[in-house]
């Protein structure tokens, strides 16, 4: 047993060591505390509003997402939208061939080809019936590599009704005429009202009327078909200057003006992308053909990275750059000065190397 000495001597080691970290941490607090600039930093973490405005869209205009996918995509493409976009929706579910409660998904049909799509997805579409009906204004489908911003639809849909009819996304017509009026590529996705998704399960898709009763055949074509023989047109949604926000090819390749890419749009599409940037809104809803890497690479950008001094178009409503315009820039160029002091650290390392004897 420890000496009643010993005791006593560990005792005062420890209080001492305790009383010494409590010191540096107090000391450090303090330099910290002296400087209102750092603490006007420290608060530049906090994202609070956006977040709020984030968390109110989404309780304000609920949307459930079915997303077409296999089984083998589970760790390539199913987990990575998981973790992503998809914890921005109000409720999802993977359109499968295997019932798989991790993702979850749904065993909507019993074979994996793409060419048995539309018995997956109209399947599936009948489980969120059967299970969700009155829980969502919107239902979304969209494929395994596709994201979505959801923020941003929801910000065209906080001035719709889901009680009127509404069918929209990136028209296309694949042949030409042979669909009326065109249908919603299925690969950037389609998102119903809860008014058009409740008429195409209850009265088309089982009635060979308006829908075919085959599973072979592509979702994206045959649901345009349903619809459109119950009297449902597509909505090509763009901004006010007809920049596309549903996008449904690889973006890189549209902007480098890849042959195979820009001849989907001259075959298939009454909207051609502009000159370069100008193609795309810069409010986008959409992007399709987006590998694994890439869907965190655009959460990323969308989530977390920013453009130092730049203001969002938003807020240019309220506060916009002509007013002042000299004097702002003034104002925000000290301010970035500030911001800068604080955000960057600069590490040198330095290693003694030995030099070898020539």
């Amino acid at each position: 047993m420890l000496k009643l000495s010993n005791l006593i001597i560990i005792f005062i080691y420890f209080f001492y060591l305790v009383n010494s970290i409590k010191t540096v941490l107090i000391d450090e607090n303090d330099k910290t505390l002296k400087s209102e600039e750092y603490d006007m930093f420290q608060k530049s973490y906090n994202n609070s509003v956006f977040e709020g405005i984030s968390q109110k869209l989404q309780k304000n205009i609920r949307i459930f997402c079915v997303i077409l996918t296999s089984p083998k995509f589970k760790s390539s493409k199913c987990i990575p939208q998981k973790n992503t976009w998809l914890k921005r929706c109000n409720g999802y579910v993977f359109a499968s061939s295997k019932d798989d409660p991790t993702l979850p998904s749904i065993e909507s049909f019993p074979k994996d080809e793409y060419k048995y799509s539309f018995g997956k997805v109209k399947n599936a579409l009948r489980w969120v019936w059967k299970n969700h009906k009155n829980d969502y204004d919107y239902v979304l489908k969209a494929d395994d590599d596709t994201y979505f911003v959801m923020e941003n639809l929801r910000a065209f849909l906080i001035n719709e009704n889901p009680n009127n009819h509404s069918y929209l996304g990136f028209t296309i017509y694949n042949p030409p005429g042979n669909v009326a009026n065109g249908y919603i590529q299925g690969g950037s996705g389609y998102v119903f009202s809860k008014k058009t998704f409740n008429t195409l399960v209850e009265k088309g898709l089982s009635n060979r009327k308006y829908c075919t009763q085959r599973n072979d055949v592509f979702d994206d074509k045959e649901i345009g078909k349903c619809l459109f023989r119950m009297g449902i047109l597509p909505t090509f949604l763009s901004d006010d200057r007809h920049r596309f926000v549903f996008n449904p090819e690889l973006l890189s390749f549209v902007l480098a003006k890849k042959k195979t890419v820009m001849n989907f749009y001259k075959e298939l599409s009454l909207f051609q992308p502009k000159r370069g940037m100008d193609s795309f809104s810069d409010f986008p809803i959409a992007f399709h053909r987006v590998k694994l890497n890439l869907m965190y690479f655009l959460e990323y950008l969308f989530y977390h990275a920013q453009v130092i001094g730049k203001n969002s178009r938003l807020f240019r409503m309220e506060d916009n750059d002509t007013d002042d315009r000299d004097e702002k820039i003034e104002k925000r160029l000290d301010l970035i000065k500030k911001f800068s002091k604080y955000n960057y650290k600069k590490i040198i390392v330095k290693r003694k190397r030995k030099v070898k004897q020539l």
